[in-house]
């Protein structure tokens, strides 16, 4: 079993990184037509494996450590040291422990190891997801572990 913390990471933040997150004080959503629920601004560590991807990429199904900047209730926001592509799916497992299937709808190079990748829930763990990796998640003082994807 494995923490996020010992999960590899490879994301290289943009020099203007802590610039950037001075400046974000709450999360702006120009888009109010097409979100249904509202983001809130949320950084956390996450563990991410690949689930579904386009056929010509070949992708290593290992999990890695993602960046949370944003959730709501039909997705997630996240930094990722690897681009990824609308229509690919994720496994992701939350600080809570608890696991989603996330569909990529969008990916911004920020650097030359950071993306800014936003997706939308597909599942929750027990619906379809095939797996037999578990991970724990843990936080200073304190324990957690996660589900075991099956």
């Amino acid at each position: 079993m494995q923490t996020v913390e010992s999960l590899s990471c490879n994301i290289e933040l943009p020099d203007d990184w802590d610039d950037r997150q001075r400046s974000l004080v709450q999360v702006v959503d120009n888009n109010q037509n097409r979100r249904r629920y509202p983001r809130q601004t949320c950084r956390a560590n996450a563990a991410m494996r690949p689930r579904k991807t386009l056929p010509p990429i070949r992708r290593n199904e290992t999990w890695s450590r993602i960046l949370l900047q944003n959730i709501s209730r039909c997705g997630v926001g996240f930094l990722h040291s690897e681009q990824l592509y609308p229509e690919e799916e994720a496994i992701i497992v939350f600080p809570n422990g608890s696991q989603r299937i996330l569909r990529v709808m969008r990916c911004r190079r920020l650097g030359p190891k950071c993306f800014e990748v936003g997706g939308e829930f597909t599942a929750t763990q027990g619906e379809g997801t095939t797996a037999t990796t578990s991970i724990s998640l843990t936080k200073p003082g304190r324990q957690k572990s996660a589900q075991t994807i099956e």
